[in-house]
């Protein structure tokens, strides 16, 4: 009985210095619970909300008209991996894990904690003027429409589809470690395509695209990961290696 108690309390011992050094070589890190998007009349309010707040470092690309939101010591929960998003006001949008190739030589550990940052990546219409504001754990974004170009939302221009189609797909211009199935899905979804996947698909993806219709831009897709893009009947397939 008594080398019982004795090896009970090594198992504490040892599960107490295990908690310790991951404590150590996983710091807190805030998570991204959700994201929330409200339309009003003149304006779109993106909310994400946050576990705990963190460093948030807002980055314009005005000339691709996107506004990247970068969170420090950051992760993103499992549901919102699977998802990106469009609205009225914004073309694309998704949150992917920064990729930090300098510290790719370092020990596991090290790399852990100077790699964990996450990108919020917002494909906005020119129509709009961004600003973001910080909360604690929230950081709300909001898309302005510009007073005097308001009637031009009415007809967009640089879409994905063919102006005499009813719906609009998200303008994409650079994406960057983009999550696969989600972004892919979600410019199917806006262009009005019943796309199912077969076979192993790739987590992430990057690729350059300029304003082509969906068929062409899923095509550019499939080619860029070696991918077969095919129709049948009135399902659309995109399939990668069994």
């Amino acid at each position: 009985m008594k080398h019982k108690y004795i090896y009970m309390f090594y198992l504490i011992i040892l599960f107490s210095a295990i908690s310790w050094r991951v404590t150590k070589a996983y710091p807190s890190l805030s998570e991204l619970k959700e994201v929330n998007i409200a339309e009003s009349e003149n304006q779109t309010m993106v909310t994400i909300n946050l576990s705990k707040s963190t460093k948030v470092v807002p980055y314009l690309k005005g000339t691709e008209n996107c506004i990247v939101l970068e969170f420090d010591k950051a992760i993103i929960s499992e549901d919102l991996k699977k998802k990106a998003f469009a609205s009225r006001d914004i073309k694309l949008a998704y949150l992917s894990i920064a990729n930090n190739e300098s510290n790719k030589d370092k020990d596991k550990n090290t790399k852990i904690k100077q790699n964990k940052k996450v990108k919020a990546k917002i494909f906005y219409k020119a129509d709009c003027l961004p600003s973001v504001k910080y909360s604690k754990d929230k950081v709300a974004l909001k898309l302005s429409v510009k007073d005097n170009l308001a009637k031009a939302l009415q007809k967009p221009s640089n879409t994905l589809l063919h102006p005499n189609e009813e719906k609009y797909a998200p303008v994409v211009i650079s994406l960057e470690d983009a999550p696969f199935k989600p972004v892919v899905s979600e410019i199917a979804s806006q262009a009005g395509m019943d796309l199912k996947f077969k076979g192993n698909m790739p987590e992430t993806f990057s690729i350059e695209l300029q304003s082509e219709d969906p068929f062409e831009a899923i095509c550019a897709i499939a080619v860029k990961t070696k991918m077969k893009f095919y129709r049948d009947g009135k399902i659309w397939y995109l399939e990668g290696e069994a």
